[in-house]
């Protein structure tokens, strides 16, 4: 924006320039309805999409469709993560995984975390990073995760270096307290549980597993 300066006679008028401050709202492609991308945007995407493309793992699919009151899900994100205040968990598109295990063990584990919410296990969760709160949840996800992949016949050893170095840098954080590591993986199987529909109580009892009703 240019105004005239004030000290300019008014027939040398100059002009000077100051910044403005505007906001714009900004929102993934998933989040929106009816939007048309340009055709080269479009083709870009495309092309990522056939690059790199997504077999589903059925029973994997399967669990996330079954979970009854599961949280919204968005695509898109650069990162994956959990938000409790809107209940919804955030990922990157499929493509960018390196295969469809790797997605699957990611989503398990953003789900595990969304059993904490209120509406479901009411579990709290440490908000400080690297806290013993927020490493004991961190130990309940990840252990959860290996528990729903297993359910769906997924081979856990692609993935297992992963599985234990991110688990052992947890435990580095509560002091390798193995009461602790007993206690987040009591906590893990009944997000799991939680997750697969089955009764607590039948599985603490040694009953058979039981589904929920819907």
């Amino acid at each position: 924006m240019h105004k005239p300066a004030d000290d300019a006679p008014d027939d040398e008028q100059q002009e000077k320039a100051f910044p403005i401050l505007r906001y714009y709202k900004l929102f993934n492609l998933e989040q929106t309805d009816g939007v048309k991308l340009e055709p080269r945007v479009q083709l870009q995407i495309e092309r990522m999409e056939n690059t790199k493309p997504f077999d589903p793992i059925i029973k994997a699919e399967e669990i996330w469709e079954n979970f009854k009151d599961r949280p919204a899900l968005h695509h898109g994100n650069h990162g994956a993560f959990y938000r409790p205040s809107t209940d919804t968990i955030y990922m990157p598109h499929r493509y960018a995984f390196d295969d469809a295990t790797s997605y699957h063990a990611v989503l398990a584990h953003e789900a595990c975390h969304s059993t904490s919410h209120q509406s479901r296990l009411d579990r709290r969760i440490g908000t400080t990073f690297g806290s013993k709160e927020y490493a004991l949840e961190e130990l309940i996800a990840e252990l959860g995760s290996a528990f729903l992949l297993a359910k769906a016949g997924l081979d856990p050893v692609p993935l297992a270096d992963q599985h234990v170095s991110y688990i052992q840098s947890w435990m580095t954080k509560l002091k390798a307290d193995p009461r602790l590591f007993v206690t987040a993986a009591g906590k893990a199987q009944r997000a799991a549980d939680y997750i697969l529909g089955v009764r607590a109580d039948a599985r603490d009892e040694g009953e058979p597993a039981e589904e929920l009703c819907a």
